[in-house]
């Protein structure tokens, strides 16, 4: 499914750790660009944190879909409630 937008996701944890193949997979699912601004070359733990959360954030506000027993965790990363601002 990536294979359209030219990445892999070999490992859950390292590939998705920075958001950036996150977003890219929810574009291809959902078939809509990711219209916020993100970081495309995060470097920093606070812009890969800030990558993944609004893919998952996306998820659930534009594609009704409901996140459940992912852990205060993701790949490796601390992920904000959806309540609170990063």
């Amino acid at each position: 499914m990536l294979k359209v937008v030219n990445k892999h996701i070999a490992d859950l944890e390292t590939d998705l750790s920075d958001g950036l193949r996150l977003i890219a997979l929810v574009e291809v699912l959902s078939g809509k660009l990711f219209q916020q601004k993100y970081t495309r070359r995060p470097t920093l733990r606070p812009q890969k944190l800030e990558n993944v959360t609004m893919a998952l954030r996306f998820l659930e506000r534009d594609e009704g879909i409901r996140i459940v027993n992912i852990g205060e965790s993701v790949a490796g990363l601390a992920v904000c409630p959806p309540t609170c601002t990063v």
